[in-house]
């Protein structure tokens, strides 16, 4: 298993205005998210559930990883397709 080269979780969201800022646990934002809609400007609630995900991603990277280890009733095909997601966030296309 490779250590992660992304920034240190938890990441957490900050909606205090659009864009919300996607913070890393030592507080640097790491990406920016509008959660207004272009041509409405009113906040668009698929946007603010696509940086929820962002903001989830390496936890879930962990659990992923953690079901991976643990568990011995996947199928092939269920460990193929986690391992290959976990691939895809590692960057290992």
């Amino acid at each position: 298993m490779t250590s992660p080269k992304h920034s240190p979780g938890p990441w957490k969201m900050n909606v205090a205005r659009s864009p919300a800022s996607i913070l890393d646990a030592n507080s640097d934002c790491i990406a920016k998210v509008f959660l207004t809609d272009a041509v409405t400007k009113r906040r668009d609630q698929t946007h603010v559930a696509n940086a929820n995900l962002i903001a989830a991603a390496p936890e879930l990277l962990a659990v992923l990883r953690l079901i991976l280890r643990e568990s011995d009733r996947l199928t092939e095909a269920e460990f193929q397709a986690a391992a290959g997601a976990i691939s895809n966030a590692e960057g290992r296309l």
